[in-house]
């Protein structure tokens, strides 16, 4: 009958073991690194959208010169019963 060395099965099985842990740190890694993809082009997309709908600071004060008078009625108006703007004084 032919001898059962312990000690070569506990390396096989340790050696499988550690084969299959390194795959799935990988498949992990691989998964987050993926999750990580979409995020950043979520991000992206995101700031060429608004791009194209909000303007720059500069851009605004430009446009918003002479024109302070209607921002103040904007910012400091009440509206009565009806639903009638009301300006505040």
């Amino acid at each position: 009958m032919a001898e059962i060395n312990v000690y070569h099965i506990l390396i096989a099985t340790g050696s499988v073991l550690l084969a299959g842990g390194i795959t799935d740190i990988i498949r992990r890694l691989y998964r987050i690194e993926r999750k990580q993809d979409e995020a950043t082009r979520g991000h992206h997309t995101c700031r060429e959208e608004l791009l194209k709908t909000l303007v720059h600071k500069e851009d605004f004060d430009e446009w918003k010169c002479g024109r302070d008078e209607i921002w103040g009625a904007i910012n400091t108006h009440e509206h009565d019963s009806k639903g009638r703007v009301v300006r505040k004084k």
